[in-house]
């Protein structure tokens, strides 16, 4: 293996044992197009990897997901909570519990059935439906699946307030 006269492009790429990671077509072609009489290519793996869903969110779990990819404070995450739980957007904001009704769980599931197909209806996780436990609030979720975010949108003004980006994110997750 000859190393690349651009190391800076290409080292985004090599991992510590010498060999390449690409996750995407676009980037294999970059990659490929970058390397041409620069290096010899031994080997092509295509893995498939499955990517377990996350749990619902509590308030925390969304406090700190909203804070990593909205780039919100925590004052003004609550704020948009609170606004989406007062419009009967999500469900109670202020709750540890990762669990859904079994009614709401069955009825999800009929809804990405019928939108995305029922190769993308999972298993059910253990301990998302929730029992007879201590906790007597849901996960926050949304209360319709059929108020998607671009459904919603019109509610919110502009696809750039806290609020819709909040809910797309607590869609997205419920989902």
């Amino acid at each position: 293996n000859k190393k690349p006269d651009n190391e800076e492009e290409t080292n985004n790429y090599v991992s510590k044992d010498n060999t390449a990671r690409i996750y995407d077509e676009k980037e294999h072609d970059k990659v490929i197009d970058s390397l041409k009489d620069k290096a010899i290519l031994k080997d092509i793996k295509t893995v498939t990897r499955k990517i377990e869903s996350k749990l619902p969110f509590s308030t925390s779990s969304l406090q700190q997901e909203a804070g990593l990819t909205l780039h919100l404070d925590s004052a003004s995450i609550t704020s948009a909570a609170q606004y989406l739980y007062e419009h009967g957007f999500v469900t109670y904001i202020r709750t540890d519990g990762v669990n859904m009704s079994k009614e709401f769980v069955f009825k999800a599931r009929k809804f990405i059935e019928t939108q995305y197909g029922a190769q993308y209806v999972g298993p059910i996780k253990k301990g998302i439906i929730a029992t007879n436990n201590s906790n007597p609030h849901e996960a926050i979720r949304v209360t319709s699946l059929s108020r998607t975010p671009d459904a919603v949108k019109k509610y919110f003004g502009d696809k750039t307030t806290k609020e819709y980006k909040l809910y797309k994110l607590i869609y997205e997750r419920t989902l």
